[in-house]
């Protein structure tokens, strides 16, 4: 049995609960989870000016940022694993990325379908594009990185 390919696997596996329990999150629960993010970034950065940007467009900004900016880094992971799995089958056939991509994709799909059954959540398609591109400048970047290392080596 290959190990490699079962622990792959696993932390593939666990990736996707990681984003499933994110997903899971009702509005207020969510909010919370940006909001406190972005007030101990803030207060670090701005310091008592914080206070007063909470209640502007430049916050709702913000907010948008650092949720969108989530999405970027769980699916550029999720494709750095989903790659690294496609890669025991695939060596560096471009195939590899072409399915992590597809992958990447549909697990997306799947996750939005999934918060519109959620309170307060909806199913944004510009989730799954910002999800679907984060996942290919991943795949791409890991295939021409592990393609010059096996040439150099």
């Amino acid at each position: 049995m290959n190990y490699k390919i079962v622990i792959k696997f696993i932390l593939l596996i666990s990736w996707m609960t990681l984003i499933f329990c994110f997903s899971n999150q009702n509005a207020d629960q969510s909010s919370g989870m940006s909001d406190g993010f972005i007030y101990r970034v803030s207060k670090v950065v701005l310091g008592e000016k914080y206070e007063k940007i909470t209640n502007s467009k430049t916050y709702d900004t913000v907010v948008f940022v650092v949720r969108k900016s989530a999405h970027i880094f769980v699916y550029f992971v999720l494709s750095l694993i989903a790659f690294s799995f496609f890669y025991e089958f695939y060596n560096l056939d471009k195939k590899v990325i072409i399915f992590t991509i597809i992958f990447c994709f549909l697990y997306s799909i799947t996750d939005e379908i999934h918060q519109y059954f959620i309170p307060g959540r909806s199913c944004e398609i510009r989730d799954i594009l910002i999800d679907t591109i984060s996942s290919s400048i991943s795949a791409c970047i890991n295939y021409f990185i592990r393609k010059k290392i096996k040439k150099s080596s």
